[in-house]
């Protein structure tokens, strides 16, 4: 579903819904956990666009977050207050290629 809908548009927003909305289904299936549920409330109210756990989830696990690069430091620094761990990634502009 995702790819589906965001080849034809490339729409951010979109991606942080569609995240959002897959994260709902693992929530909804018991692969969440409260911090799981914390990471995600905290960004998204520091500005995140969606986000979803990955990894098998249970007690503890990891998320990821999108942001618009605008609203990434708010996003981290809200992350760092509430004494979580983070990596900043970026999306690469140009996919793998075959140097000689």
């Amino acid at each position: 579903k995702i790819q589906s809908q965001l080849q034809k548009s490339g729409d951010p927003v979109l991606l942080g819904a569609l995240l959002d909305e897959n994260h709902q289904m693992l929530k909804a299936a018991g692969v969440s956990s409260a911090s799981i549920e914390k990471v995600l409330s905290v960004s998204k109210k520091a500005g995140a666009l969606g986000g979803k756990l990955i990894g098998a989830g249970g007690n503890g696990g990891a998320a990821i977050v999108l942001c618009l690069e605008k609203d990434a430091k708010k996003v981290c620094a809200a992350l760092k207050r509430e004494k979580y761990s983070f990596v900043p990634v970026e999306f690469a502009r140009v996919g793998a290629k075959l140097e000689n």
